[in-house]
């Protein structure tokens, strides 16, 4: 009897749910990042970006991105977008533009991770607040806002403790004067990804060993007890 309520209590312990807790962080380290997707993979500078569009990071990890109202742009640093921090010469952003309208909210799905950010900047030169909605398989998870006084770029991330952010969407809440919230742009996403928990040959030739340790002697148990 002993030994079955101990075996129940393992299992209740085992069983009992957990509870998400997400949260904002701004920057890659806070977000503890493990992987990263590049937008230089969808072209050359002025590229034109179609409302839906996919990406692949460089764990491989696949990526779907939607663009709200319409047609994005590749621009390259510093030769079509300028540099700044943490907007560096040599990355590629998507611009929510076509040159002729403006049609961000940006959208990035993928298989469930823990979080996912990336740094985001407003069109033309001022004050800007990004916000970063996050979503799982039930909807939405929370949304969180930032500011920028002087104009410099922002890191919209979120970590979850569960494995289940499926999706951010990245916005502007207010713009610099004479430019909209729906003009901006996003630098490299920055993922932090589950470790594949596939067990190792070593260890899954130890489980069986035990599993069937454990087998024999249960039937040897029940032939004993049959003789009594």
């Amino acid at each position: 009897m002993k030994s079955l309520w101990g075996m129940f209590v393992l299992g209740s312990l085992t069983c009992a749910p957990a509870f998400a807790s997400i949260v904002y962080v701004t920057s890659p380290a806070a977000l503890a990042e493990d992987d990263t997707a590049s937008w230089s993979q969808l072209g050359a500078t002025q590229t034109s970006i179609p409302s839906s569009f996919s990406a692949t990071s460089v764990g491989g990890l696949a990526i779907t991105g939607t663009i709200a109202s319409g047609t994005g742009t590749v621009l390259a640093i510093p030769t079509d977008w300028p540099a700044g921090p943490n907007f560096s010469s040599g990355d590629s952003v998507i611009w929510t533009s076509n040159g002729s309208t403006d049609n961000g909210p940006l959208t990035l799905a993928f298989s469930a991770l823990f979080g996912a950010g990336a740094y985001v900047q407003a069109d033309g030169t001022g004050a800007f607040t990004g916000s970063i909605q996050a979503f799982g398989s039930g909807g939405s998870l929370g949304t969180f806002t930032a500011s920028s006084s002087n104009g410099d770029p922002i890191f919209l991330g979120v970590l979850d403790t569960l494995q289940e952010v499926t999706s951010i969407k990245l916005s502007l809440t207010v713009a610099p004067a004479n430019f909209t919230v729906f003009d901006f742009a996003v630098d490299t996403l920055y993922l932090n990804a589950p470790v594949s928990a596939t067990p190792e040959p070593g260890s899954l030739v130890l489980v069986g060993g035990a599993l069937a340790g454990l087998g024999w002697k249960l039937r040897r148990r029940t032939r004993t007890t049959g003789r009594l």
